[in-house]
């Protein structure tokens, strides 16, 4: 009954980046990252193969996949082998939807901010020594952030585009009619537990001599 987010980032397989897949448990908080792929030398004419695999193991996981570059070829595949839980968020170009997600500036500051709350706010646990190792020389360029001098982040990127995802109404959808449900449950629990009243048990025998008391204010008088 879980739900399951998955995020591609994409390389040719040349050696140099990294295909990267993060799978991400989203049926409640918080997320949890349960599994990854990292290769750099895999074609990314095999690629969707991979992805399809590893996502239909996920409950069918819902894929979010980079389309920039060769991305756009993994999006194209992934359709043609006709998986159905692709995310196709809404772009500007008045409300049309393209399969996939490019990873623009506006995108990755956004993605970078939530991922930092997120991660700050104990919201996401990420449990791959590889994605720990790239959070680690993941730092600020300029206005940006990418991967130190010599190291890669391309598994940190498919967890700064979950972040990103996280914001968007698609996501809303996605888990909607379970996380909120659960949140609503256990803020109705929490009430309930507040008003409970306390419990008084009368085993019907008056005792005379038992002292009577009386309250005023904050204080407890015993009647004599």
């Amino acid at each position: 009954d879980h739900i399951y987010i998955g995020v591609v980032d994409t390389s040719r397989g040349k050696g140099l980046d990294y295909s990267a897949i993060s799978i991400i448990d989203v049926t409640e908080y918080p997320f949890e990252q349960v599994a990854t792929y990292y290769n750099n030398e895999l074609s990314y004419l095999v690629y969707p193969e991979v992805i399809f695999s590893m996502a239909t193991k996920y409950n069918n996981a819902y894929l979010l996949v980079e389309n920039n570059d060769v991305g756009g070829h993994i999006c194209a595949e992934l359709n043609e082998l006709e998986y159905d839980n692709l995310i196709t968020p809404p772009t500007k170009n008045r409300g049309k939807y393209e399969l996939g997600v490019k990873t623009t500036k506006s995108v990755k500051t956004v993605g970078c901010s939530s991922l930092r709350d997120l991660i700050e706010g104990s919201k996401l646990i990420t449990n791959d020594k590889n994605t720990i190792s790239e959070l680690t020389s993941f730092i600020r360029k300029g206005s940006s952030y990418q991967a130190n001098t010599g190291t890669h982040d391309d598994l940190v990127m498919t967890l700064v585009l979950f972040a990103w995802l996280t914001t968007t109404e698609t996501f809303k959808d996605i888990v909607n009619h379970n996380l909120k449900r659960d949140m609503f449950q256990t803020q109705i629990d929490s009430i309930y537990e507040d008003l409970m009243p306390s419990i008084v048990i009368d085993n019907g025998i008056i005792d005379i001599d038992a002292p009577v008391y009386e309250r005023s204010g904050d204080e407890l008088w015993e009647l004599t």
